[in-house]
Order: C-alpha cells, then sequence, then structure tokens
C-alpha cells in the first residue's frame, strides 16, 4: 500500500512540477495502477522520499538553531534590564557578562554557514 501511495504522490508531483494547465482524470488513475512502474519511477521515487527526508533532517537543525537564538534573546533582554545606569565599575561588569553571554551562545551554535545541500537536493529542483 505504501508503493501505491508513493506511486500516486510522485504523479501528482511530476503533473504539478509541468508547465500549462494540470489535469489528472479517474483514467490516468486507472492507467497507473494498471501499470508495473519502470525502475527509472521507483529510482526518482526513492531520491524523492530521500530529499524530503534531508529536508526533515535539516529543518530540524534550522529549528534547534532558532530554539537557541530565541533563548539568547531572553538572557540579553534580561541583561538589558539590569544594566546599570550609571558608574564605570557597574559598566564594565556588564560588558563582561555580555561578552561572556555572547561567547557561550557562539559556541553553543557553531558554525553559523548554511550546510551544503545533500546529494538528493538542488537548486530549482521544483522546475
Amino acid at each position: 500500500m505504501r508503493g501505491l501511495i508513493h506511486r500516486l504522490f510522485y504523479t501528482v508531483f511530476q503533473t504539478l512540477c509541468q508547465p500549462g494547465t494540470k489535469k489528472l482524470t479517474a483514467s490516468d488513475l486507472q492507467d497507473l495502477l494498471a501499470r508495473v512502474p519502470s525502475p527509472s519511477t521507483v529510482l526518482a521515487i526513492s531520491e524523492l522520499i530521500r530529499t524530503f527526508a534531508e529536508y526533515g533532517v535539516r529543518i530540524g537543525a534550522l529549528e534547534n538553531r532558532v530554539d537557541l537564538l530565541e533563548e539568547f534573546k531572553r538572557n540579553v533582554e534580561g541583561l538589558m534590564s539590569l544594566a546599570p545606569i550609571t558608574g564605570e565599575a557597574g559598566l564594565s561588569s556588564f560588558e563582561a557578562a555580555s561578552w561572556h553571554l555572547i561567547d557561550d551562545m557562539m559556541s553553543r551554535l557553531g558554525d553559523l554557514s548554511a550546510p551544503p545541500p545533500g546529494p538528493g537536493i538542488r537548486a530549482n529542483s521544483w522546475s
């Protein structure tokens, strides 16, 4: 059953990626069900499944980064609310705490560059 669902999804996906008017009929469904998928179709479906799985991993990593950045923002806002209004000694203490907070966050975030796309992810893969 899962293979059939993948084939149906792939057929709809492939149709949507074509230029022009999109049309799928009950007859198209009957043809799809009657045919044995070609090896190239099976390979394309496997690649599509793998690509979506890679997107899931990448989105999870991005969500983790956003969570860290939101935590950092809350910490900075809390620190700013405690910032001394006057006094050089208080200001240097505030600056030291600020830099410590920034260093801690940067070490937890790691490399901020976007990871390269996996082998199944191509630029303009939807066209």
